[in-house]
């Protein structure tokens, strides 16, 4: 979304590969690109710090609790991942 409204900001519609074009809706807005452009900012880091936290959680119930957690989500099973070393 808030890509759609940095994009859209200067009033003029989004072209999609010349098939068809999205129009702009919300031109008024004043400082509207500044606000999306902040908006994308966080959640694009948001997103990059879930998904880097997830990542490490996961490590860390292989690695530290030893555990079977990263097997189960990568679909191994205890004797699969024996087998495989």
């Amino acid at each position: 979304i808030s890509g759609y409204l940095i994009s859209t900001a200067d009033g003029k519609p989004i072209s999609v590969f010349g098939w068809f074009e999205i129009p702009a809706t919300l031109t008024d807005a004043g400082a509207q690109a500044d606000i999306a452009g902040t908006l994308h900012l966080w959640f694009a880091w948001s997103l990059v710090i879930i998904s880097l936290s997830h990542g490490v959680m996961a490590l860390k119930h292989h690695f530290i609790d030893k555990d079977d957690t990263l097997k189960r989500m990568t679909g191994m099973s205890s004797s699969d991942y024996g087998a495989q070393k």
